[in-house]
This record gives C-alpha cells, structure tokens and sequence, in this order.
C-alpha cells in the first residue's frame, strides 16, 4: 500500500485495546548511513484526555505530543492501529512542539 502524508495526517490512532489516544501529527523519516529511506515512526498529538490520564502535560494551544517507533504500528487503513496499549506508548518521553515561525 502506498500513502501519501497528506493522507494519513490526521488520522485516528488507536491503541490495542481500541481506544481512540489521539492523531497522527507527523511522520519520523530515518536514513541508514547510504541507504535508503524508511518511515521510522510518528508523531502522534494526544487526546486531552488520553494525556490526562496517563500525566502528560499539555495546555490549550500546546497539545501533548509523542513519538512512537514503527514497530509499535500494527496496521494503517482508515485509522492507525498499534499493537501495544496507550500505557506502553506513553512509557516513551513526549516530545517538544517546534518554535513556531
């Protein structure tokens, strides 16, 4: 299967247990040293509650951000789905918004 970005920002991601956490903001693009390129991730903007409950600090204009490995993606359609539950993404640090311009 082929995506464009534009497609798939945006999207729900739902962890194992089929629980909407958030949207895919971003995607981590990773180089081998003269290789080629792979998706080794994404950025996923958390639900205000979902970073709530597991003690992610977020605010009105600064939503709660993390990065999850590819390997944590099970499988892409309409939504994102990750083989592991929102306790084990969360395990990860949260990442910080880029200065905007």
């Amino acid at each position: 299967m082929r995506l464009e970005y534009d497609e798939l920002k945006g999207r729900t991601v739902l962890d194992a247990t089929g629980t909407a956490i958030g949207e895919v903001e971003g995607l981590l693009i990773e180089q081998a040293a003269s290789g080629p390129l792979s998706v080794g991730g994404m950025r996923i903007k958390l639900r205000s509650a979902v970073a709530d409950s597991i003690g992610i600090e977020h605010g009105t204009f600064r939503p709660a951000v993390i990065e999850i490995p590819g390997t944590m993606v099970q499988a892409i359609g309409d939504a994102v789905i990750l083989n592991v539950k929102v306790d084990a993404v969360v395990q990860r640090a949260p990442t910080e918004q880029p200065a905007s311009p």
